[in-house]
């Protein structure tokens, strides 16, 4: 059975203090990192996401989706996500509130961050550091349209957004911890679908 663990990657020894514990959900699948332990296309809501159990059946996330991020808990959590370039112009995703952060409160959260429109200028940065890019951007666009659970008419008209950026690494993967300078954040690993659970 999952187990609260320190959730860094790579996976620290408790010899090792480290002070803040993972939801063990939602870290990298200790017994086959090929295999996350959610399936989520972060480019849908997060009412679509799955999980795998221990006994690897698909369950929807209802169950433990009001479990805290972190033991102990926090209410702030900051996440950053390696989408090349643009994570320096779009800086973390910044969760602060409250009451202590869920599951939910995380996944709304990456969900929004990459709902968010590009603009004019950073639709043409992205464009302008390699010339394919135009395309992937657009295919990306026409495909997230395509399987968007609203009309894709209505889909189509909210433009470009940051999830068009991903690629085909849209995927979760999983979250770790890594420190600096004695503060912790959270890592936010996607991958491709090769690897990831069935689609709902």
């Amino acid at each position: 059975m999952p187990q609260w663990a320190p959730g860094t990657w790579p996976p620290l020894d408790w010899a090792r203090d480290v002070p803040i514990r993972l939801s063990p959900h939602i870290i990298p699948n200790p017994n086959n990192a090929h295999l996350p332990m959610i399936g989520w296309n972060v480019t849908k809501h997060p009412s679509m996401a799955k999980r795998l159990t221990p006994n690897h059946v698909i369950v929807d996330m209802s169950s433990i989706s009001g479990d805290t991020v972190t033991h102990t808990k926090a209410n702030t959590i900051v996440v950053t996500c390696d989408v090349g370039h643009m994570s320096t112009l779009w800086g973390p995703i910044v969760i602060d509130q409250s009451e202590p952060v869920t599951l939910r409160d995380l996944f709304e959260a990456i969900y929004e961050y990459f709902q968010i429109p590009l603009t004019h200028p950073e639709v043409q940065y992205i464009c302008g550091l390699h010339p394919s890019n135009l395309r992937r951007l657009t295919d990306a666009y026409y495909e997230r349209c395509r399987e968007s659970v609203a009309l894709p008419g209505w889909e189509a008209r909210q433009g470009l957004k940051r999830a068009d950026v991903l690629g085909d690494r849209k995927y979760w993967w999983g979250v770790w911890m890594s420190s600096r300078c004695g503060v912790w954040w959270l890592n936010l690993g996607l991958m491709n679908p090769v690897h990831c659970l069935p689609p709902p």
